[in-house]
């Protein structure tokens, strides 16, 4: 027998779900910030990368910041994904196509406006490229997430079955 009887329960499951897509959003917000800018995140990254790589060319450190980033992009937006598949599956009964449908559509929005929101910066830039990268990472990880529910060893291919 629990001690918190509410911590098992099907509602405090869906809001904790919902709470971690939102915490994703805003972290994903802070990232985009003035804060995390080229600029800024080369003053940790390029003594990191000329530490790992003492000989790196100019050229090369330029390539791996920006590669960096961008892997920073997909892996931020597939686990956005990934949490609104977990909240949308727990709180629809519904197909896992419209489960992917439905966080992809959030990905994309989010990547939108924030991408959107970093055009209004000065030490920013808003991209569609960065959009369609953002929506990359958010389709692959709904990738695995159809992937692993449709398994016969899941045990899942419908919510709350």
């Amino acid at each position: 027998m629990s001690l918190h009887p509410l911590r098992n329960s099907a509602r405090t499951r869906i809001v904790l779900a919902w709470l971690a897509v939102a915490m994703c959003v805003a972290a994903i917000w802070t990232l985009s910030s003035d804060g995390f800018s080229s600029h800024e995140t080369g003053r940790l990254l390029r003594p990191l990368l000329q530490w790992f790589w003492p000989d790196i060319s100019p050229r090369m450190l330029w390539a791996a910041h920006v590669w960096v980033r961008k892997s920073a992009h997909v892996l931020e937006y597939a686990a956005l994904a990934l949490l609104a598949c977990r909240a949308i599956w727990l709180t629809l009964e519904t197909s896992l196509g419209r489960i992917a449908g439905l966080a992809l559509a959030l990905v994309l929005f989010v990547a939108a406006v924030d991408e959107s929101r970093q055009g209004t910066m000065s030490s920013r830039s808003g991209s569609p490229r960065d959009v369609a990268l953002d929506f990359t990472g958010g389709l692959a990880a709904v990738g695995l997430f159809l992937a692993f529910r449709r398994s016969p060893r899941s045990g899942a291919t419908a919510p709350r079955a």
